[in-house]
């Protein structure tokens, strides 16, 4: 991980997030009411049934928060937190508002260069937009390959992971056995294609959502005399640590931006692309459309469910 997330890296997606947002004139900011209802104010209209060919828009958006409402949601800041101080989460939060964009582009390129899929439905991706919208089929190839190692290292192995190690914590129950159970769960759901995984991931992800929102809100309620402590140490952190903590931890600004960042982008997955290959599925009459999903999908998964 130390070798992957460098700062050459780490300035990319920044980079990338920043010059999208430029161009759109900070969309995620001046455009909210316009993708908060795009999003939110449609889901009404998105349960209704489509034709079949593609998933839904909110069963896109689910499968993609599925893999990250988890791992990173929790263990992500916790690690965050105790790598980089009290200040890796003002930086996680600006990863976050530029990555808004940067996942907006992301599926609205996977929609646009979608094409069917092999039997039914639809399917899309980085690997289809690096073939057919940048022509090079040695980047789409590359990509395709560099995420079956992504994938296992960095989703299967940490998830289960961290599953293992909190049940072991907290009931003793051996990894060994949580690890195969958690396999044989996962083999069953991903048997029935990518539509037996969407349909999972819309029925567990609003469950998921409301245990880590009613649960963060109940501890906030429980200690709100804390609270402005806790924002004044996150803000004077992020850019002085040493001076906000003494120097006694040995934090820095440089290990809050880089840790802050990493985590940043390790919760919503912006300019990863794994996520745009689930939207990339979706049925939907205008490519625009998902991208604001994108801009939801980090606003909920960093800005909201990992702040709390």
């Amino acid at each position: 991980g130390d070798h992957i997330w460098n700062p050459w890296l780490l300035s990319l997606f920044l980079l990338s997030g920043l010059y999208f947002s430029v161009k759109t004139g900070f969309f995620q900011i001046f455009g909210i009411r316009r993708w908060l209802g795009g999003t939110l104010g449609g889901l009404l209209r998105v349960g209704r049934k489509g034709t079949g060919r593609g998933l839904t828009r909110v069963q896109a958006m689910s499968t993609a928060l599925a893999s990250t409402m988890g791992t990173g949601s929790i263990a992500g800041v916790a690690a965050a937190l105790c790598l980089g101080g009290p200040g890796a989460v003002f930086w996680m939060w600006v990863s976050a508002l530029l990555g808004m964009m940067t996942s907006c582009g992301e599926k609205l390129l996977s929609v646009h260069y979608q094409r069917p899929a092999p039997g039914a439905g639809l399917q899309g991706g980085p690997m289809f937009y690096l073939r057919y919208g940048v022509g090079s089929p040695l980047l789409a190839a590359w990509f395709a390959l560099a995420c079956l190692p992504a994938t296992l290292a960095g989703g299967g192995m940490v998830q289960s992971g961290s599953i293992a190690a909190s049940l072991h914590g907290a009931f003793g129950w051996p990894p060994l056995v949580i690890g195969l159970g958690t396999a044989a769960a996962a083999g069953l759901i991903l048997a029935g294609g990518l539509g037996r995984i969407a349909r999972v991931s819309q029925a567990l992800v609003p469950a998921m959502a409301l245990l880590y929102l009613g649960g963060g809100l109940l501890v906030l309620l429980l200690r709100w005399q804390q609270v402005p402590q806790a924002l004044s140490l996150i803000f004077r952190c992020a850019l002085t640590p040493q001076a906000a903590l003494g120097g006694g931890l040995g934090w820095t600004a440089a290990e809050a931006l880089r840790h802050g960042v990493a985590r940043g982008v390790f919760t919503n997955e912006a300019g990863l692309g794994t996520s745009a290959m689930a939207h990339g599925a979706a049925q939907v009459d205008h490519p625009a459309r998902q991208g604001m999903w994108g801009i939801f999908e980090v606003f909920f998964a960093t800005l909201l469910t990992c702040t709390l």
